[in-house]
């Protein structure tokens, strides 16, 4: 079965339609859209969203976050999609256009037993803030854990489902869970795959709900708390 899109949305506006008009029309995979907890203003663009035959809308009631977003859509996908054996997680804000996620839908094909990485080339124009804390953790992460990853913050990825058991164990929440996913796949030895993808930071990245010095903090403390575990 062709991989399962997986995209966790919180307060999304129309850029989400535009992901989701460009995926239909250039692939034929299912896309399932978590929407965590937005507020009724957003309810419109889930409406919209849902009259796409590909597209299935799973609900919080309340903001979780988004490790809570993505492991509710790792658990549908165990429990409605037992053919599925790669799953693809994107975000909503813009940052992955539709031609870069069919590149990872691509590699799925081919290496559909490897976690595949969508990786940012942070040319152009990037905030200063994006390019300093990624660079930052793509060196602590490196220097740790001995692994030599362009881009350990993607939200692009291609994950094998018979992993997704152990990523929906941890407990990690918001943005720290993506790179306990990291963790735990170099921990099982999931081999990796480094896929090139466009860096887009629209609106100098205005709707990314990324918090700069909590969630980095967050982030950092998470690296140095799985080196002193695991080391």
């Amino acid at each position: 079965m062709k991989p399962i899109i997986i995209i966790p949305a919180y307060q999304p506006d129309n850029t989400l339609l535009l992901l989701l008009e460009q995926l239909v029309e250039l692939t034929n995979n299912k896309i399932i859209v978590i929407d965590d907890g937005s507020d009724s203003a957003c309810q419109p663009i889930f409406n919209r969203a849902d009259k796409y035959s590909a597209v299935h809308i799973l609900s919080h009631r309340e903001n979780q976050g988004k490790g809570a977003a993505l492991r509710t859509g790792f658990r549908y996908i165990l429990e409605e999609e037992d053919s599925c054996n790669t799953v693809i997680t994107a975000d909503a804000d813009g940052q992955h256009r539709a031609e870069d996620i069919a590149k990872i839908i691509d590699g799925c094909g081919d290496h559909p037993h490897h976690l595949i990485l969508g990786v940012r080339q942070f040319t152009g124009y990037v905030p200063l803030r994006s390019r300093f804390g990624n660079s930052l953790t793509r060196y602590l992460y490196n220097l740790l854990f001995h692994q030599n990853l362009r881009d350990t913050q993607t939200g692009l990825r291609g994950i094998p489902v018979h992993t997704l058991d152990a990523l929906i164990a941890l407990r990690g929440e918001r943005y720290c869970y993506e790179l306990e996913m990291l963790l735990r796949l170099t921990q099982l030895k999931v081999p990796v795959l480094e896929i090139g993808i466009s860096t887009v930071y629209e609106k100098n990245n205005s709707s990314s709900h990324f918090r700069p010095l909590h969630d980095s903090a967050q982030i950092y403390t998470t690296l140095f708390r799985w080196w002193l575990k695991h080391r």
